[in-house]
Formats: C-alpha cells, structure tokens, sequence
C-alpha cells in the first residue's frame, strides 16, 4: 500500500513538473516569437536604411560628378580670362605705341607749321597740311586715351572676374574634396549595414532553429504530460484497488476473530 501511495505521489509530482515545463516552454516560445518579430522589423528597417544610403550615395556621386565638371568648365574658363588679359596687355602697348605716334606727329605737324610760317606765302599750303596733321594727331591721342582707360576698366573688372573665380574654384575643390571624404567615410557606413544584415539573417536563422527546438519539446513536453496522465491515472486505479483490498482483509481479519471466539466458546 506504501508502494502505491509513493507511486501516486511521484506521478502528482511528475504531472506538476511537467506542466511547469509547459508553461515554462510555451513562455520561451512566445519570447521567441517577440523576438523574432523584433529581428524582422529590424531586417526591414536595416533594408530601408540600406536603400535610402544606397540612392544617397548615388545622388552624392552624381553630384560630385557634376560639381568636378563645372569646376572644369571653370578652370577653362579661367584660362580663357587669363588669356584675354594678356590679349588686353598687348592691346595696351599698341596703343600706347599709337600713342606715341600721335605725339610725335603732333610735334612734327608743329614744327612743319612753324616751318612753312617761316617760309611766307610759300609755306601756306604746307602750314594748312601741317595744321591738319595736328588735328588728327590730337583726335588719335583723344582715341587713344579713351581706348586706354577703356581696356583699363576691362583688365580691373578681368582681374576681379579672375580672382572671384580663382577663389571660387578653391572653394569648390575644397568642396568636392570634403565630399568625397564624406564618401569614403560612408563606405565605412555601408559595410556596418552590410554587417548588421549579415548579423540579422544569422539570427533569424537561429531563431528558425530555436522555434523547430521548441516545438519539438513542445512535443515531448505533450507526451510526457499524456504518460503523466494515464501514470497518476493507473496509480489512482491501484490506490482504490488497494483500498477496496484493504476492507476486504479487514472485513476477512473480523471474521477470522468472530471465528476464534465462537471456537472458543465450544471448547468451553
């Protein structure tokens, strides 16, 4: 009767145990879940951070693209402003040759007035010639005063045009140089993405596995709380076929004495 009652006791314990096991698996399999559910959002957003980078990237390479070609067009143009100061420079000394030129006949002109002045009326024709020249000297000395401070004006505005665009150029170098360290840098960036992806889908993985492990003991975890059962039902089956055994050996133990006592009383 001992061994029958430790026998009910250890299936009650058994049973115990094993729907704590149950519980305690069905809660890991909904942390695994919950977790796994965090994994696929963070998969998703990782992959959305990866095609905002990816379309970023792109849109920087292009901009740097066309930021190095203007910067090019710039420096052409730079050379062409070089170039067309020096075309002004050279401008310059030609009029400055006119110029002087212009003196010189001018001086002549005087001189040749004051010649045919001395000579009477010999020298009229020679003097309104030379009073002509005089004019036209002092017009193209005009012309050639208006033309210098022309080209003047022109320089100091290429000057300013050349220094504005040489510090422009810098800058945009200075520019384009930053981002493509930016770049550089990001690709950094990309390669942790990359890595955390990497890491994410090895979780997710992972977690497939966990889920099968704990289905599978979710399985066994049923079986044993079926042979649990049908355990502490046999031991219940054997507890009441003992107790019933019971009454009978006592009911059998009463007779046996009501027995005993009517002998007794016949051999008195």
């Amino acid at each position: 009767m001992y061994a029958i009652n430790g026998m009910d006791r250890s299936s009650e314990m058994q049973s115990v145990a094993t729907e704590q096991s149950a519980a305690a698996v069905t809660q890991l399999e909904q942390m695994t879940k919950k977790v796994a559910g965090l994994a696929a959002s963070s998969e998703t957003y990782l992959a959305e951070v990866a095609s905002l980078y990816d379309a970023g990237k792109r849109q920087t390479d292009a901009m740097i693209e066309n930021i190095a070609e203007g910067l090019q067009a710039m420096e052409d143009n730079l050379d062409k402003l070089v170039r067309l100061d020096g075309q002004f420079r050279s401008i310059d000394k030609i009029v400055n040759a006119i110029d002087r030129v212009g003196i010189q006949t001018n001086m002549l002109a005087v001189n040749g007035a004051i010649e045919a002045a001395g000579a009477g009326k010999f020298g009229r024709g020679f003097a309104v010639v030379a009073a002509d020249i005089r004019s036209l000297a002092v017009e193209t000395a005009g012309h050639a005063e208006n033309i210098k401070d022309l080209i003047r004006d022109t320089q100091s505005q290429v000057s300013t045009v050349l220094r504005e665009l040489q510090v422009s150029k810098e800058t945009t170098k200075a520019e384009v140089e930053k981002a493509k360290r930016i770049l550089t840098d990001s690709l950094r960036i990309e390669e942790d993405l990359r890595h955390m992806q990497n890491m994410i889908a090895d979780n997710a993985g992972r977690l497939n596995e966990m889920e099968f492990a704990i289905n599978e003991s979710k399985r066994a975890v049923d079986q044993i709380a079926v042979t649990s059962a049908e355990s502490a039902a046999a031991s219940k089956q054997a507890a009441h076929a003992g107790q019933e055994q019971n009454i009978g050996i006592n009911e059998l133990a009463r007779a046996i004495e009501e027995i005993a006592s009517m002998a007794d009383d016949i051999y008195l």
